[in-house]
């Protein structure tokens, strides 16, 4: 949990305003002459090689460093309150301010991933977990946050080895291995996730690990046997209070592969009803209408989708198709036009692309022939 605001600070700036007469004071006394080791009388070495002013700015230096140091220990502290009160952009200000005064400070870098984090911003929550780890190259917790970070972006190669170097370094949490476990059953090491997940169901009590359970069954259901990963993912769906839309879609898909089309339908709508809903959810759903030629079940799923993903292509296209298939060939045309700039991979841009100009002839055709 962020940390709230040092009010003692208002003290330690008291003292700091306090400095230059204290300094004042021993910058005399280090000009009295001194007895050496041998009991020379050095006062006329100190005079002559080493002035008292010399003394007087190292120590102003320091001081100046220090209270660099403490104006960047404000920012954070400013930082950490914003972010804990929910205030993310001003909170990201004050983390930039004490890495622009200390660009070394960790806690900065430390704020500011979690203020990414917070924001959806994975890209950029990475690049300050990586600047936190040039700092502190052995931190664990770092290593595992930068694991995570990766593994999210589906950066599996990366996830694995910075999650493999926090092991090297003595973690051993079930975070750890749960991460490692759905990283390596995510890119087919299927014996190495299995070693790592056991490890951690089999230390599971009460309550159970939702995350581990959903790593078992990508890899029970990657050997083939997929009614063992339903039961995983039942698991998995109970562990987060029947709130995990991940576990509940992929369960959708295997009961779908399994030729269990109802039960699949269930599990989308009560996704889509009770949950975060992925926007897959809303395109299998819908498919799964079109398939069926439910055509308004189909248009209406599609249509809630796009309140929830508007940027998402597959459901403007199903959107699209769903209306072309009803008949309503202007409202498709329209639809087509917005989705098409939303596909990413060009060679299906170019599929729908000509399809559009095949279903723009035939409404230009029945206009014609009215």
């Amino acid at each position: 949990m962020p940390n709230t605001p040092n009010f003692l600070t208002a003290g330690l700036a008291f003292l700091y305003l306090l400095a230059p007469m204290a300094i004042s004071g021993a910058s005399q006394a280090l000009a009295q002459p001194q007895k050496s080791i041998l009991g020379t009388d050095t006062a006329g070495a100190t005079s002559k090689s080493n002035p008292a002013a010399n003394k007087v700015f190292s120590l102003g230096t320091s001081k100046i460093r220090n209270i660099s140091k403490f104006h960047a220990t404000e920012k954070i502290d400013l930082g950490n309150f914003n972010l804990f009160h929910g205030n993310t952009s001003q909170a990201i200000k004050a983390y930039r301010l004490a890495l622009a005064i200390d660009p070394n400070r960790f806690e900065a870098h430390q704020g500011l991933c979690n203020c990414y984090m917070r924001q959806g911003k994975v890209a950029m929550a990475t690049t300050e977990a990586l600047a936190m780890n040039q700092l502190r190259p052995k931190d664990q917790n770092t290593l595992i946050l930068l694991g995570n970070l990766y593994k999210n972006q589906g950066k599996l190669a990366e996830a694995i080895k910075y999650l493999e170097q926090a092991e090297r370094q003595g973690a051993k949490s079930d975070a750890l291995h749960t991460a490692l476990g759905l990283a390596l059953a995510q890119s087919n090491g299927l014996d190495e996730a299995s070693r790592h997940l056991d490890m951690v169901l089999a230390r599971e009590g009460k309550n159970l690990n939702a995350d581990a359970h959903l790593g078992k069954a990508v890899v029970l259901y990657k050997q083939g046997k997929k009614e063992d990963a339903l039961a995983h993912l039942d698991k998995s769906i109970k562990g987060k209070g029947g709130n995990n839309p991940q576990a509940r879609n992929f369960k959708a898909e295997i009961l779908y592969s399994l030729g269990r089309i109802e039960e699949a339908k269930a599990e989308y709508l009560t996704e889509i009803e009770k949950e975060d809903a992925l926007a897959k959810s809303f395109q299998a759903l819908g498919n799964l209408y079109l398939k069926e030629e439910k055509l308004e079940e189909a248009l209406k799923t599609f249509d809630q989708g796009q309140k929830w993903y508007p940027r998402d292509a597959d459901i403007a296209l199903g959107k699209a198709v769903a209306l072309e298939k009803l008949k309503k060939l202007p409202e498709a045309v329209a639809v087509f036009k917005k989705a098409l700039p939303l596909i990413k991979e060009k060679s299906k841009a170019d599929t729908w692309e000509r399809h559009l100009l095949d279903l723009q002839a035939v409404l230009a055709l029945k206009e014609s022939s009215k």
